[in-house]
C-alpha cells in the first residue's frame, strides 16, 4: 500500500509518531511530503492535483495535523482516499472542522469533538492517542 503523508514535520508534532510507525509497517510504501525534514519539501501552501502529477500516485493520501497548518488546494477534489487526523480539537476546534471537513474520513483525538462534528459529517472516528514504545521509555 502506497500512503502519501502530507504534514508540517518538527520533532514536538505528534504526527512523528505515526510517520515512524508508517515506515515499519510492512507492506506500506511511505512518501512524506510538506514541511521540515521530509522526503519531499513543500511550500506552505500547494495545490494536491499539481503535487499528484510529480508523483506515482499513492493508495491514501494521510494529513496529519502538525505543528503548522498545510493549505492544500484541490484535497476535496482528490479521488484518492483522504483521512484527516485532528489531534488538538480541545485547543483549535473551528480551524480543524473547518479543515477536516474537506476530508474523504475524519480522526479525532479527542474525544468530545466526535459528537459535534458528526453533525457536520459522518464519515468521523475516535482515534486516541497513544504512547510509541520506540519513541517513550520503557515502563
Amino acid at each position: 500500500m502506497k500512503i502519501l503523508m502530507l504534514y508540517a514535520k518538527n520533532e514536538y508534532t505528534t504526527a512523528v509518531y505515526f510517520e515512524d510507525a508508517l515506515r515499519r509497517m510492512n507492506g506500506v510504501q511511505l512518501l512524506t511530503a510538506g514541511i521540515g525534514n521530509v522526503d519531499l519539501p513543500l511550500q506552505q501552501e500547494f495545490n494536491l492535483t499539481e503535487l499528484l502529477s510529480k508523483i506515482e500516485p499513492p493508495d491514501i493520501i494521510f494529513v496529519p495535523q502538525g505543528h503548522a497548518p498545510l493549505i492544500i488546494h484541490g484535497i476535496e477534489l482528490s479521488p484518492i482516499i483522504t483521512i484527516y487526523y485532528g489531534i488538538d480539537t480541545h485547543m483549535n476546534k473551528e480551524q480543524i472542522f473547518n479543515e477536516a471537513k474537506r476530508y474523504g474520513l475524519v480522526f479525532f483525538a479527542q474525544k468530545p469533538a466526535l459528537e459535534e462534528f458528526k453533525k457536520i459529517k459522518d464519515n468521523v472516528y475516535w482515534l486516541p492517542l497513544a504512547c510509541d514504545p520506540n519513541r517513550h521509555m520503557p515502563i
